[in-house]
């Protein structure tokens, strides 16, 4: 939304610099005329010369714009029923109304609020370790909102479905993924969306918790069966890498525990020493099952890497590790990078 707007600057008696606020666009508005001994004050210092309070001046100005236009949504949203009606059941703190395109579209925009995010409260400290993390929640639910969009016509809202968009803030969504916008249900008013989309969200963060969980003992377990990860994704447990000894050799073993997990199996890569790109092999696929333990995981894939390469057919530990891999049956990667391992 853009406002024009005019600030006039005049000589008055004594010296004095007079001031005169003018919205072309929103004549009934006169930020003076409320309250205007604040401002007063405000000038008169100004006036002595204290410069900066002509920022404090523009700040009552748009508090009182906001509040001038907030009542006239308001009068706007009531004049029609449907509206007045989603306008009374999402009452909360937080709520924003505006209109745009000369009160051809009316806005509202609703905080979720009744999200609990103490699941991953874990995965919130290590992203942010200088914040506590209720601070860091509270900042997050701050920013979770739905926008609902409606077409008005002269003061009244059309018979189409609101435009709908869910804002996460980014950092949930590295946690929890994209959410796919909800469907408008013919019938339902904006409060039981928002209940729908809090609801969608809640189940989100609870299975991201239950996957941090999941990804959490696949590692624990990894490092009694292979040793401790040379590197690990402390925030999220997405990705870890381990050294290995092959013959007279040694390998980083990248093993990345990518979502949906543990319903997808971890993808397995090998690095020869040096650190080479053209280096880089991944093991195919491999058996796997979502209903094992994470102590089986391990295990299965700390099996699949030694059927791979130290017990395959043909190995021999004089020949060169690329030679091993490849009689192992490994197969190179077409890009040659590990993501997640930088």
């Amino acid at each position: 939304m853009f406002l024009e707007w005019q600030i006039s600057f005049h000589r008055g008696q004594r010296g004095n610099i007079l001031l005169d606020i003018a919205f072309k666009e929103h004549p009934a508005f006169s930020p003076l005329a409320e309250d205007g001994q604040l401002l007063v004050q405000l000038l008169d210092t100004w006036n002595l010369r204290q410069e900066q309070q002509l920022y404090q001046v523009l700040e009552q100005v748009f508090l009182r714009f906001a509040k001038h236009q907030q009542a006239r949504f308001r009068t706007l949203a009531l004049s029609d029923d449907r509206l007045a009606f989603d306008l009374q059941t999402v009452q909360r703190p937080g709520l924003q109304l505006l209109a745009l395109e000369a009160s051809q579209r009316l806005v509202l925009v609703v905080p979720l609020g009744s999200v609990s995010l103490e699941l991953i409260y874990g995965q919130l400290a290590a992203l942010n370790p200088q914040q506590p993390v209720e601070q860091v929640a509270a900042q997050l639910l701050s920013e979770m909102k739905v926008k609902a969009l409606y077409k008005l016509l002269a003061g009244k809202m059309t018979a189409d479905a609101p435009h709908l968009e869910t804002f996460l803030p980014p950092q949930l969504t590295q946690l929890i993924g994209l959410l796919e916008e909800v469907p408008w249900q013919p019938g339902t008013c904006l409060s039981e969306h928002v209940a729908v989309v809090a609801a969608r969200v809640q189940h989100r963060v609870a299975a991201a918790a239950t996957e941090f969980t999941w990804r959490q003992q696949l590692f624990t377990h990894l490092a009694d069966e292979i040793g401790w990860p040379l590197r690990i994704d402390d925030a999220q447990q997405r990705w870890a890498c381990y050294t290995l000894q092959i013959g007279k050799g040694s390998a980083v073993l990248y093993v990345e525990a990518e979502s949906p997990f543990p319903s997808k199996a971890p993808r397995l890569s090998l690095q020869a020493p040096g650190g080479q790109a053209a280096q880089i092999i991944r093991i195919p696929q491999y058996d796997w099952s979502e209903r094992w333990p994470p102590s089986r995981m391990a295990q299965q894939v700390k099996a699949i890497v030694n059927k791979q390469v130290a017990a395959s057919p043909g190995h021999s530990r004089s020949s060169s590790f690329t030679e091993q891999l490849s009689r192992a049956g490994l197969v190179r990667t077409q890009s040659g990078s590990i993501r997640g391992s930088s």
